[in-house]
């Protein structure tokens, strides 16, 4: 990204994710959660295919059923077993990690669409960032700081 893209990747990238790019740590802390989410993404088809149930949402639905606890399954939870699933307890994990981490109500396969663009938008933001800092010699911080004075 140039400099006027990656000033307008800041503003949707800041407004979209709950956690505050406060610091270096921070920034690197929610480029690992957009980088581990966007692998999730990818394990939920890989699981999903693996069971032969070939739909994510509904994959994710159950995931987030367990999550959220018994009182609120939906007319679908209960349909994908997931103690046929291989650490079924970290899936669930970045269940909350996307919850946690972006603005956006996420319940089925097109909230995880939508969710997928924003994470890839994110991890764009970042490695734009990465560059321009690099290229100018400074911390990726003080890039964002410039680009917020703007």
């Amino acid at each position: 990204l140039g400099w006027d893209g990656l000033l307008q990747r800041q503003f949707e990238v800041e407004h979209m994710l709950r956690w505050g790019l406060t610091d270096e740590e921070a920034i690197k802390k929610a480029e690992d959660a957009v980088l581990s989410l966007l692998r999730f993404q990818k394990q939920l088809k890989q699981v999903s295919t693996a069971l032969g149930i070939n739909n994510v949402g509904l994959l994710f639905q159950e995931l987030l059923a367990q999550l959220e606890g018994a009182e609120n399954h939906s007319l679908v939870s209960g349909l994908v077993d997931l103690n046929r699933v291989q650490e079924h307890n970290k899936l669930i994990e970045q269940v909350q990690l996307l919850q946690g981490l972006l603005r956006l109500k996420v319940q089925d396969a097109a909230d995880l669409g939508t969710a997928n663009k924003t994470l890839t938008e994110a991890r764009a933001f970042f490695s734009s960032l990465t560059a321009h800092a690099h290229d100018k010699g400074v911390r990726r911080f003080d890039v964002l700081e410039e680009l917020r004075k703007v």
